[in-house]
């Protein structure tokens, strides 16, 4: 289980705080997940944020009152990849508060334990939808720190605590992933998000999910 922590410099885009934007400094509590979020020069953030502004720029320019389809088609797609994503991470929450709850409170391991310290990474957010988004960040943060104290005291084994690690993770890349894919993230003119060329495109069809099944046709 040894892992070395990956440093970051701060970026000058991180210290230019855009207009309206909230910069939300999270301080990693573990070596893995301070590894896992600052991983391939801090992926996981750059693309947290490329998604923060896309949400922004969608529900800027969708006019709920001219087009409340195309606002309830977004607002239901996230509703839906949201509770998944909160039901992998629930779930780890209940496996780990039964196992602390069966763990000796004066454990000399648990109670000399303190806190790792990380330089924090700095997420960008103005909208409350990406808000809720972080909050999953935020809590995988500090479960995978409680796995971490049970692991060093013995009280789950290195497999339990990989697996635990590996599982909410990589269901939160999932949601990093769909959201990308589903809104065009990555798709830019000029280096900028176009939110009007994606609205248009998404009135073509029944669901957000019927708009992303039509993508994989077009790339077989």
């Amino acid at each position: 289980m040894a892992a070395e922590p990956i440093k970051q410099k701060v970026r000058r885009s991180e210290t230019n705080q855009e207009a309206g934007m909230i910069n939300v400094k999270l301080t990693p509590k573990s070596f893995h997940f301070n590894n896992w979020v600052r991983a391939n020069r801090s992926e996981k953030i750059s693309q947290f944020n490329n998604i923060s502004n896309a949400i922004y720029n969608l529900y800027r320019t969708v006019d709920a009152k001219s087009d409340p389809e195309s606002k309830t088609k977004i607002d239901k797609w996230l509703d839906t990849v949201f509770s998944e994503r909160d039901k992998v991470i629930k779930s780890l929450e209940s496996q780990v508060q039964k196992l602390m709850s069966s763990t000796d409170k004066d454990d000399p391991f648990i109670s000399a334990y303190s806190s790792l310290v990380f330089d924090p990474v700095i997420f960008r957010f103005n909208h409350p939808r990406t808000g809720q988004f972080l909050r999953f960040f935020m809590r995988v943060n500090e479960m995978i720190e409680k796995l971490h104290i049970m692991w060093l005291s013995g009280k789950i084994t290195e497999l339990q605590y990989q697996t635990g690690f590996g599982n909410v993770t990589a269901d939160l890349q999932v949601g990093i992933d769909c959201i990308t894919k589903a809104f065009n993230v990555n798709r830019r003119v000029n280096g900028k998000y176009d939110p009007e060329d994606y609205i248009k495109k998404i009135k073509n069809y029944k669901s957000i999910d019927a708009y992303v099944a039509s993508l994989a046709d077009e790339a077989a």
